[in-house]
């Protein structure tokens, strides 16, 4: 019985592996987010990466994007730089071929590092921060391999009292 189950769960995953769509391609970020003054709100624009594998109307998305960011006055420099990685999961809710509107939620990491430097003095500290979020947009696939997504999300970010805001666009290949 057991061996009958096992046997029929890989047959089922085969088909399905069989019957995904996968993509590749970029994406850019727009971010609002609050920095060290409470008061003022900075738009950020980030690259990054994604891979997408759709089994319609599911999908899943993985993304990964790099920033960086110099600043100082006087003597003192701060270098910060952030990776991220994250998965989102998401229901499409029509055929893929047309614009199809979708919902998603996510989970990822923030991985961070500062480095400063003054009067011949340097200290590099790093850590992590998770987020969860949810989204919404559309996505089409035009000509039948050229994917193209827009996407509006709301994270709750570890360590941070306000929610980021963002909006996507992802373009790329699907085989």
């Amino acid at each position: 019985m057991l061996r009958t189950l096992i046997a029929f769960s890989l047959l089922i995953a085969g088909q399905a592996a069989v019957a995904a769509q996968w993509s590749l391609g970029g994406v850019m970020e727009s971010r609002m987010q609050k920095e060290v003054n409470p008061d003022y709100v900075d738009l950020k624009n980030t690259g990054g990466i994604f891979a997408k594998v759709r089994f319609w109307p599911l999908a899943v998305v993985l993304e990964a994007a790099q920033q960086e960011r110099d600043s100082g006055s006087g003597g003192l420099k701060v270098r910060s730089e952030t990776t991220s990685a994250a998965v989102w999961g998401r229901y499409e809710f029509r055929d893929p071929e047309k614009w199809s509107p979708f919902a998603g939620l996510g989970y990822g990491m923030y991985f961070d590092k500062v480095t400063s430097s003054f009067a011949g003095e340097r200290d590099s500290r790093s850590g992590r921060r998770a987020f969860m979020g949810v989204g919404g947009g559309i996505t089409k696939t035009v000509w039948k391999m050229v994917l193209i997504e827009l996407e509006a999300r709301v994270a709750s970010i570890q360590q941070r009292n306000d929610p980021l805001i963002s909006a996507l666009v992802r373009a790329g290949v699907q085989f």
